[in-house]
């Protein structure tokens, strides 16, 4: 038993040397084939290092070179997937070539397809020099925009471009797009609506937003001097030729003038087409005026022609001349103004003056109704009806006389005896006025004389030249 426990004894370890000669050949292999592989690997790594630096990879190189660019586009052709594009930084023209790999995105982000791509657009790109294909095409937002402007004005002598105070220079490579198609500059009105792009202040793309048609009025004559408005922004005085430019679309037309019923409408302006608006239709104003004099028998002229005022008078609203006239007054002229449907006019008449003209006793002072007038011979106003009239005459007895002015629109002259003298009896030679030296005096007196009357003198002429 013993025997067999040390033979037992002497198989496990031979099996454990076994075992571990095994395991140091197992480790050895790996670390042989590890070696291997790294001899393979840095063999690898000296042949790329080579060819890095061969002749063939350096062209390979140049054909990746590639450049960037900031412009205009010229046209795009989705046919033939070319893109025609004019550098502003450089100066020149490029033609791109496009495929389904191009990146084409807005100035937001937002992804677009070719064909979405127009002209007048404002792009940046990084492009391959050798292939002319970009990377990517983006609509840049380094340039600026002017949407929906109008009263653009064009200098084609400088290649300026006028908008109120702002003035930017174009030149010969400038877009013009109007329904896809390119336009004369010289085509734009005032009126036109544009949208302007570009980049400092140099304009690359001008695009026709809208349009312009024509209104022209017709058989307008009472509407001249008067206001033509289309919609909020533009307001026209009325001639007698009157054709108005106004943008394409749909307005609100609205005409007036002061005794004219104002004329409106809604009118849709095609572009270069004319809308005639014909207003032979149109109607006046009336006012109905009720004149009122301070005298009966008064004659009235409106526009020089005579006017029957028994009643209320119809008139067109608008301004007119009047005229009142009555024998033996002032007439009257005025500017009538008719803006209301009913008016109250009063009309004032001043009587023309009558004149009284006496030309003896000569030297003598003459009394009216005991207010001094003046030294005879004299022409003064005076009213029609009775009057006192006095004469005094220092060192005379003074003389009153009682007289009737008709209202016959006749000037009155008289002769008056001379006055009597006084007997001297003051050491001076005058007697004192008071109302004993009044000599009533009721005889008839010598009124409006014939010229061949010898008693008869010429009225002195007063200030109004009577």
């Amino acid at each position: 038993m013993p025997k067999q426990k040390k033979i037992q004894k002497k198989e496990n370890m031979d099996m454990i040397k076994k075992m571990s000669i095994i395991g140091a050949a197992g480790v050895l292999l790996i670390l042989i084939v590890y070696g291997i592989i790294s001899l393979t690997n840095k063999g690898a790594d000296k042949d790329n290092q080579q060819q890095a630096h061969s002749p063939v990879d350096e062209n390979e190189n140049l054909e990746n070179e590639v450049e960037r660019l900031l412009g205009v586009i010229k046209e795009v052709d989705t046919d033939l997937g070319k893109l025609s594009v004019f550098d502003i930084e450089k100066n020149e023209k490029i033609e791109l070539v496009m495929d389904g790999g191009v990146v084409i995105k807005d100035e937001y982000g937002t992804e677009l397809t070719f064909a979405q791509l127009q002209n007048g657009d404002m792009i940046e790109s990084k492009y391959d020099i050798n292939k002319m294909r970009p990377e990517h095409v983006y609509k840049t937002a380094k340039t600026w925009e002017r949407k929906n402007i109008s009263e653009v004005h064009i200098n084609t002598d400088e290649n300026i471009i006028e908008i109120g105070n702002d003035r930017y220079d174009y030149t010969d490579e400038l877009v013009t797009i109007y329904n896809e198609d390119s336009f004369d500059l010289n085509h734009i009105n005032e009126v036109d609506e544009v949208t302007l792009r570009g980049y400092k202040n140099t304009v690359w793309a001008v695009i026709m937003q809208n349009r312009h048609g024509f209104i022209t009025l017709c058989n307008h004559s009472s509407y001249i001097g008067g206001i033509m408005e289309v919609g909020t922004k533009k307001l026209i005085d009325i001639e007698e030729t009157t054709t108005v430019t106004v943008p394409v679309g749909v307005h609100k037309l609205l005409i007036t003038k002061e005794g004219m019923m104002p004329y409106s409408a809604e009118i849709m302006i095609v572009e270069d087409k004319e809308v005639e608006i014909d207003l032979s239709d149109s109607t006046p104003k009336v006012g109905l005026v009720n004149f009122i004099f301070s005298d009966e028998d008064v004659n009235l002229y409106i526009n020089n022609e005579s006017i029957n005022t028994n009643e209320p008078v119809k008139l067109n609203y608008g301004k007119y001349t009047l005229r009142a006239e009555k024998e033996g007054f002032t007439k009257v002229e005025k500017e009538l103004t008719i803006s209301q449907a009913y008016l109250d006019y009063p009309i004032q008449l001043e009587r023309i003056p009558l004149f009284l003209n006496v030309s003896r006793p000569k030297g003598a002072e003459l009394y009216i109704d005991y207010n001094w007038s003046g030294i005879i011979p004299i022409s003064v106003p005076i009213t029609p009806g009775n009057h006192t009239l006095t004469l005094r005459q220092d060192n005379h007895y003074s003389v009153k006389y009682e007289i009737t002015i008709d209202e016959n629109n006749k000037n009155n002259s008289f002769l008056f005896p001379d006055l009597v003298p006084m007997d001297s009896g003051t050491t001076d030679g005058t007697s004192t006025y008071n109302e004993n030296t009044y000599q009533e005096n009721n005889t008839d007196i010598n009124q409006e004389p014939e010229e061949s009357d010898p008693t008869y003198q010429t009225p002195a002429e007063d200030a109004y030249g009577h």
